[in-house]
């Protein structure tokens, strides 16, 4: 574990505690889709394909989800979570469908409540569900609304509901009134001991260039299709290494077409860890698991630039340094539990030299998680982990000016620590203006837009001060 040291500065008449340039321990809970197949109910579903369980098992393909049985009105969908949560985002699809019959999916949900319930079921809140539209028109079309309450607004929710209160979807019974694609709702939950949260990743390959949302980079590395989401009391914590990758077309990577260019992916930890192991949940989408990757060559980096390859632990005659095992398909545990003792980095880079076998050439992983002591270096200001402080951080500031609550931390500008983004943070970014910086650049005079971008910052810490 790291310590901090706090330090005292004063920017313009107002005294602020500044982090030192210690390693702090920076570990943190994990968002995590707290709605992944719980308990749901609502009215009768069209066939058992359209189940009201299809909305909440994280497959965002076209044309599943919950559709309401034909001519039913003021149809209803409910999922029980299992215990209260205060939630920091919710988010809402509607089913991508375009025929002549159905010409726009938006129709079948717009007017709709999304409603939140306690234990008693007693009403917190209702938003009133509306923008959605999937027509010929492809440029217009809109699928996603999401609202990040940052802490407020939705706490206390056992259940969320989708309903039809006011009978608006009625006109569209004849096609299944109610169409409801997938519910995320994202809680802070507990993490288990040494799980490093919050890793990013990135690549050079993905399915259909990125169009489809359930083959995404960050769906390996956030839980998706994960069974220990739940966050219940006395079940498994978020991030346990015996978790089960579930058989789902979603909550996973998946490559582009691969020929010539092999696909590579670099998760970033946020700061260097000393790391303990490393565990990969191979492809298990049904019937594709012969897709996931088999070969790798791993390596590791302190910056991105460097890497070091991990030593051969499968032998002269594979290739790369490491085999990953096909998944089995169902609810599967990993397929590689990867040494890393002694290992220091921040990026960890995975290159996927073969798959197993199968007739699809794109490839893929459900899952890949990171465990050891993540302790970093940050720097007062530097939102971005750069090394420096400057304008982009300025402008990362900027950004989320007034933004509170749990889900916002560093990387939006909150340099003490508070859960907003204030005048405080500002006078933090100001007094450490330039850091890392040659001495060169941080003489040079600031763009106009960056240095206009500081003196409202300035003004904010100094209005800030004599506020109080």
């Amino acid at each position: 574990m790291g310590r901090s040291v706090i330090l005292s500065s004063i920017v313009g008449g107002l005294t602020i505690a500044v982090l030192s340039l210690a390693a702090v321990d920076v570990q943190a809970q994990m968002l995590a889709n707290v709605a992944a197949a719980k308990t749901t109910s609502g009215t009768d579903p069209w066939s058992v394909t359209y189940a009201t369980a299809k909305a909440v098992d994280e497959q965002l393909r076209s044309v599943t989800g919950y559709v309401s049985a034909k001519n039913t009105e003021n149809a209803w969908w409910e999922v029980d979570l299992g215990a209260e949560f205060d939630f920091d985002q919710i988010t809402v699809y509607c089913r991508r469908q375009y025929d002549v019959t159905y010409p726009d999916a938006g129709a079948h949900i717009n007017g709709a409540y999304l409603c939140a319930y306690d234990d008693f079921h007693a009403e917190i809140a209702t938003q009133v569900l509306s923008g959605y539209k999937w027509t010929s028109t492809v440029s217009t079309r809109v699928w996603i609304q999401d609202w990040d309450n940052a802490g407020s607004g939705w706490t206390g929710v056992r259940y969320f509901a989708v309903e039809d209160r006011d009978g608006v979807l009625n006109a569209e019974a004849a096609g299944g009134a109610l169409w409801l694609n997938e519910l995320q709702a994202r809680s802070e939950i507990p993490t288990y001991p040494t799980y490093i949260t919050n890793v990013t990743a990135s690549g050079n390959m993905l399915y259909s260039n990125g169009t489809h949302a359930d083959v995404q980079y960050e769906l390996m590395v956030n839980g998706s299709g994960m069974s220990d989401q739940t966050g219940l009391p006395g079940e498994m914590l978020f991030g346990d290494p015996n978790a089960m990758a579930r058989e789902i077309h979603g909550g996973q990577w998946t490559s582009g077409a691969v020929s010539t260019e092999l696909p590579y992916v670099i998760y970033d930890l946020g700061g260097s860890c000393e790391l303990d192991r490393m565990f990969v949940w191979n492809r298990n989408a049904p019937n594709l698991q012969d897709n996931g990757v088999k070969d790798v060559l791993i390596s590791t980096s302190p910056d991105g630039v460097t890497y070091t390859e991990l030593p051969d632990d499968n032998g002269e005659l594979a290739e790369g340094n490491y085999t990953i095992n096909m998944s089995p398909g169902g609810n599967a545990g990993y397929q590689a539990d990867i040494d890393l003792t002694g290992v220091t980095a921040r990026y960890v880079k995975l290159l996927a030299l073969t798959s197993w076998g199968g007739t699809e050439n794109d490839w893929g992983i459900s899952e890949v998680r990171f465990y050891g002591d993540r302790t970093m270096v940050r720097i007062p200001g530097d939102s971005n982990n750069s090394g420096t402080v400057d304008e982009a951080d300025a402008k990362v500031l900027a950004a989320n000016w007034g933004a509170s609550g749990k889900s916002i931390g560093w990387t939006h500008g909150d340099f003490n620590g508070d859960q907003k983004v204030d005048a405080a943070d500002a006078a933090i970014l100001a007094a450490q203006w330039g850091y890392g910086l040659t001495s060169e650049s941080a003489s040079a005079v600031p763009e106009p837009n960056t240095l206009l971008l500081l003196v409202s910052l300035l003004t904010a810490s100094f209005l800030g001060r004599r506020s109080r």
